[in-house]
């Protein structure tokens, strides 16, 4: 016969196994209504893109201005236009993603949902960029993504950010009196123009990403500096993140390309980076001169 105690175990034991496959239970229904969820919203994120699309396709300057619920793990969504590419090569960006540059030439795929843990691609008809670039990605902010759309009579662009500008507050003699920083659209290349700074030839300064041919190895995108032309003294501080998978995590040094409007280089050589930092993968440069620069 079996004692109170050891009954109390068992029962206690058997309360805690049937507690345990209760949670593993209520567990994997969570995760089961999360991941019917997920399907749910994107395959009306793809219906929905690929709805207003088509609206505007057949309108020529038709544009609208659209925001959309993101799947929870969506942190960027890119876009790419392999009719921009016809080598199949890739701009700098693209390149740093095989799955993406994979399924663009071969799953014909041009729109990419992206995030840590996350990865899904669609193909959308008709869905081109604008300027010609080949690749672009909109970061998702607060579980949103707005982009706007605009028709070409025969399909719809994406119209991306790819310049920015920002006055500066001079004195007289053209001398900044606060310290200016400015930052491209894509967030790679930031200048920083301190108070005191002698400038001629602008009172806004711009970047802008120039879109790739796709010929080259490059370590960064190529920017224009404008306006064209504007000098600086001192020179400026220009900040811009290199990527790792093309030079390295920790180069020795890297090089700067400044090339005037005929796509010329100016001076006797490039820049030599001031200083490479290797934990967030950025190099500092001075520069006294604007126009077109690239990393290399």
């Amino acid at each position: 016969m079996q004692k109170r105690g050891q009954l109390n175990t068992i029962s206690y034991v058997l309360l805690a196994a049937l507690a345990v496959a209760i949670m593993l239970f209520g567990a994997h229904a969570i995760a089961t209504i999360q991941s019917g969820k997920q399907d749910v919203e994107l395959a009306g994120f793809w219906s929905s893109l690929s709805s207003d699309a088509e609206a505007v396709s057949s309108r020529i300057g038709a544009t609208r201005k659209l925001s959309y619920a993101m799947p929870v793990g969506v942190t960027k969504v890119c876009f790419a236009d392999a009719s921009a590419d016809p080598k199949g090569i890739g701009s700098v960006e693209m390149q740093r993603f095989p799955l993406i540059l994979d399924a663009v030439h071969n799953g014909n795929s041009n729109v990419f949902l992206m995030g840590a843990s996350f990865f899904e691609s669609h193909h959308i008809e008709n869905l081109r960029l604008s300027n010609k670039a080949i690749f672009a990605c909109l970061g998702v902010v607060g579980s949103k993504l707005d982009l706007t759309l605009k028709g070409t009579g025969n399909g719809a662009i994406i119209a991306m950010n790819y310049v920015v500008g920002h006055a500066l507050e001079l004195a007289a003699g053209k001398m900044v009196t606060r310290d200016t920083i400015i930052v491209s659209p894509d967030g790679l290349l930031k200048l920083y123009v301190p108070a005191g700074t002698l400038v001629s030839g602008a009172d806004t300064i711009s970047i802008e990403i120039v879109p790739q041919s796709a010929s080259y190895d490059l370590s960064s995108e190529e920017y224009q500096l404008g306006p064209s032309g504007a000098t600086f003294n001192p020179p400026i501080m220009l900040t811009l993140k290199y990527y790792p998978e093309i030079v390295g995590n920790c180069p020795d040094s890297l090089l700067f390309y400044h090339f005037n409007n005929n796509g010329d280089l100016i001076g006797s050589a490039p820049l030599q980076a001031e200083r490479i930092n290797c934990e967030d993968h950025t190099a500092i440069f001075r520069i006294s001169s604007f126009s077109s620069y690239v990393l290399v």
